[in-house]
């Protein structure tokens, strides 16, 4: 919801990581089962894959992107590092906090209407365990780094609540 609120204040081109799994999943592609597995146990996709296919967009337009969704753990920073660093730069990461009781709320409503696989009770579960060990304790990398702002945002509230201080940290 921010992502596409920033992408219309600011022009920012917005590549969620985890639609363009979804998408890709979908396309019949040989990833595709892989990436089927990896999302319905609330798993990490393989960093190769993530990047394969967020570079592939960022290839396709000349812009200043907010990517959605990524990284979420030491493995995708380090791949980050390792296949992107040349190619693109990271200026800002937004973290949004928020507690894990409204995180799975908003996923079960979210699911609702969504129709996606990953958007149940046991899959948000897991992708919540997953979030608080693996992608948590990267953000002190993103903390300590001198040419990373690091924006931790209230998720608490209304979309308006939020935006304005969305708006307010970039």
């Amino acid at each position: 919801t921010q992502c596409k609120l920033l992408e219309e204040e600011f022009g920012l081109v917005h590549l969620s990581a985890g639609e363009l799994l979804r998408n890709e999943r979908s396309s019949g592609s040989a990833d595709g089962e892989l990436i089927e597995s990896y999302l319905c146990e609330g798993k990490i996709v393989p960093v190769k894959i993530s990047l394969g296919l967020l570079k592939r967009e960022m290839k396709k337009h000349s812009a200043t992107y907010i990517i959605d969704g990524f990284p979420r753990n030491q493995d995708n920073l380090d791949g980050w590092h390792q296949l992107m660093h040349s190619f693109a730069t990271v200026d800002a990461v937004l973290y949004f906090d928020i507690p894990t009781e409204i995180m799975i709320d908003r996923m079960l409503t979210r699911g609702e209407t969504s129709g996606r696989s990953d958007d149940n009770i046991a899959a948000a579960k897991k992708r919540i365990h997953t979030f608080k060990e693996s992608t948590l304790p990267i953000l002190d990398y993103f903390q300590s780094h001198p040419d990373i702002k690091l924006c931790t945002i209230s998720g608490l509230g209304s979309i308006e609540d939020v935006w304005n201080r969305t708006k307010t940290a970039i």
